[in-house]
């Protein structure tokens, strides 16, 4: 996935099989692959294309399932997980989910405050949650499928297993923030958007 086009390559010799044009100028992000799909984001919050393997030559008209056209990564790779494709659009700091087989919009939610590039690492899927990491060390878990749904649970649940988190954890639903200090273990906030590890005091950061 480059400047302009999308290309394909055979492994063995090099040679290109095919293209697809709809990328934008600026390309970061690393294609991923499932559902008999190639799925590419390009440009600042620019398109993201879904790609069936085959053909020869350009299958932009031929192979081309379906395109979303805006709201897709600068920095982060998309994420496969299930049924859907999660996105972050990291200059704005929204988070997107699309059906992977159709590319129909599904949810979008805001991340915090929206901060121009503030988002490098791509979102990972794990037990059913998809967890959004941004530059500031804050994680954003939300339960995986076709709602917007935050996960209040998982700060509790890591909590009464045992976990010790060091810095700031997230915020309740007053806005406060829920630990300051080196460790914590205890309550947490009716909210639970987030849980977060950093090596700074969340004062520092102006959370607390």
């Amino acid at each position: 996935s480059s400047q302009s086009l999308v290309h394909a390559y055979n492994p063995d010799t090099g040679a290109e099989l095919w293209t697809c044009r709809g990328n934008l100028f600026e390309v970061i992000p690393t294609p991923v692959v499932g559902h008999g799909m190639v799925f590419c984001a390009s440009g600042r919050a620019g398109p993201t294309l879904a790609i069936k393997p085959g053909g020869k030559g350009d299958v932009t008209h031929s192979h081309l399932a379906w395109q979303s056209p805006r709201g897709s990564p600068f920095v982060p790779s998309p994420l496969l997980y299930g049924d859907f494709l999660y996105l972050v659009n990291d200059m704005a700091s929204i988070a997107t989910a699309l059906h992977a087989a159709t590319g129909e919009v599904l949810w979008q939610g805001r991340l915090g405050v929206a901060t121009r590039e503030g988002f490098s690492a791509s979102p990972v899927g794990v037990d059913n949650k998809v967890f959004f990491t941004n530059d500031e060390g804050e994680t954003f878990v939300l339960r995986a499928g076709g709602e917007y749904r935050r996960d209040p649970e998982a700060i509790g649940r890591a909590l009464a297993a045992g976990g010790r988190f060091k810095g700031f954890l997230g915020r309740g639903s007053d806005g406060r923030a829920l630990a300051t200090s080196s460790s914590f273990r205890g309550d947490r906030g009716t909210d639970g958007v987030f849980f977060v590890a950093v090596e700074a005091d969340a004062r520092k950061r102006g959370y607390g």
